[in-house]
């Protein structure tokens, strides 16, 4: 299930078409899509903050990536990147 999933995911994440969609990865795996950010945004939120933490992202058809966790260099620690507080206020 997660091939067919990352191969859509590759074909569609910013292609900048309708309708979006949105992809949810658990390190290299796509484990939700969804038409509703909501639904999206929760799931990622709970990877995002779970402990341990590891590398996971929100990404759609639109955009690209909207939202990260990932490894920052400079302090050598997996961080939060969130760029969707103007799609949930």
């Amino acid at each position: 299930m997660y091939m067919e999933l990352n191969k859509m995911a590759t074909q569609y994440v910013g292609d900048g078409k309708h309708p979006n969609l949105y992809f949810v990865s658990n390190r290299a795996d796509v484990v939700t899509v969804s038409t509703d950010f909501e639904i999206a945004y929760r799931a990622w939120e709970k990877l995002a903050y779970r402990s341990p933490r590891l590398e996971c992202q929100l990404e759609d058809r639109l955009n690209g990536i909207l939202a990260s966790v990932e490894f920052h260099p400079e302090t050598g620690r997996l961080e939060i990147f969130d760029d969707t507080r103007e799609r949930r206020v």
